[in-house]
């Protein structure tokens, strides 16, 4: 599975940023601003975040080991 630059950099912004920042949250406050069973809305939220994290790790190992870039090496280096 492949996702488009667009599309990579938002569900990566997502996963890393907006997931874990908002399950934070809803554990924090949840129960005062009224939502019940807390602890499964965040269970939830933090299901859904490492699953799309786990699309875009896939998706960019994709995109590397089919991108691979073979380079001669410069003058000097020795690897």
């Amino acid at each position: 599975m492949k996702l488009s630059d667009r599309a990579y950099t938002f569900f990566k912004w997502f996963c890393i940023i907006c997931l874990p920042a908002v399950g934070w949250w809803i554990g924090e406050v949840g129960a005062d601003i009224g939502i019940q069973n807390v602890a499964k809305v965040v269970k939830f939220i933090d299901a859904t975040g490492t699953l799309l994290g786990i699309i875009v790790g896939v998706s960019d190992f994709n995109f590397k080991r089919e991108n691979i870039v073979y380079t001669e090496p410069k003058n000097g280096d020795t690897e």
